[in-house]
């Protein structure tokens, strides 16, 4: 996936990339076109240390991305559905927020 729609997608891309660097994971993201629909659905494929990948609709890759950040004691939120840029702005501003509380 070269690119995203929304704001929703980029966080999602963003975190992906930043697990991936972390060496978590692979990843790749496809658009799906349906005929005589209005807009796409994004798809998102994962694996885990060169296993098979598999297929996650986009509210399964954020619990699978907020699980694994959980996990690692990051602190995550994803942006709410169909949300812009405007939007994750203010989820990051957010987990700023919550990190700092934290002490992280």
């Amino acid at each position: 996936m070269v690119t995203y729609k929304n704001g929703r997608q980029h966080h999602i891309f963003d975190a992906l990339n930043h697990l991936a660097q972390a060496g978590v994971l692979s990843w790749r993201g496809e658009f799906l076109y349906r005929p005589g629909q209005p807009s796409s659905t994004a798809l998102w494929w994962v694996a885990f240390g060169g296993r098979t990948e598999q297929f996650y609709k986009t509210d399964e890759v954020e619990n699978l991305i907020g699980l694994i950040y959980d996990g690692s004691n990051i602190i995550w939120e994803p942006v709410p559905a169909n949300y812009g840029e405007p939007e994750r702005l203010e989820t990051l501003a957010r987990i700023e927020r919550h990190r700092k509380a934290a002490g992280k």
